[in-house]
């Protein structure tokens, strides 16, 4: 008997990720895919009502962090994956999958989570040693979201810096995170509702601090 589908949550943020295929480095420069990503994923917020929080473009993933008030997740990521996906063979000039036949998505119920899935995201650059700062990454949404770089992915409801201290929370995106609460947090966007994984010596879930 099949397994009936996840409803879509309408309230909470998702963090969705595909690599692609075989893990292989994209072809175009990454200029090239800032440009394809940029341009699709503004289409895709308007068309179908993203709240879009955080994306960074990696050399062979991305990461994003979004809520979707129509509760239409899968049909904006098949949107936005598909288009993503035939601009790169139009301008390579050549028919191929660019990415896995499938998304991984989880879901962030909590406050906690959510900032701690929100610094793991703008620290992808960090953790690959290619920047020393999160906000001096360039195929990263942190400098338009603090007005260092001019964009078109609509950030539509920052969810860490609306308030309180933002030189504050940008110090603590920059900050190394324990390697403890990094694989935590890994492990816990495997699952299809983001759990912080005990750590095995101490028996307790391991949580970052926050801002």
């Amino acid at each position: 008997m099949p397994r009936k589908p996840h409803a879509i949550s309408t309230e909470y943020p998702y963090h969705v990720t595909v690599r692609t295929n075989n893990k292989d480095w994209f072809e175009l420069s990454m200029d090239q895919m800032w440009e394809i990503f940029s341009s699709h994923l503004f289409l895709t917020r308007h068309a179908f009502n993203l709240r879009i929080h955080a994306f960074v473009l990696m050399s062979n993933h991305f990461h994003l962090l979004v809520t979707t008030p129509d509760g239409n997740l899968s049909e904006a990521m098949q949107f936005f994956i598909g288009h993503v996906s035939k601009e790169i063979s139009r301008q390579q000039q050549r028919i191929n999958h660019n990415f896995k036949q499938r998304y991984y998505r989880s879901l962030l119920t909590s406050e906690t989570s959510v900032a701690a899935v929100y610094k793991y995201i703008y620290q992808n650059p960090l953790r690959a040693g290619i920047s020393r700062k999160a906000h001096h990454y360039k195929y990263s949404t942190l400098g338009e979201v603090l007005g260092l770089r001019k964009g078109i992915i609509p950030i539509n409801d920052n969810i860490l810096f609306d308030h309180g201290d933002w030189m504050k929370t940008l110090n603590w995106i920059s900050e190394d995170s324990e390697v403890a609460v990094t694989e935590s947090i890994r492990k816990g966007l495997k699952k299809r509702e983001f759990e912080f994984i005990r750590d095995r010596s101490t028996r307790s879930e391991v949580i970052p601090d926050l801002p």
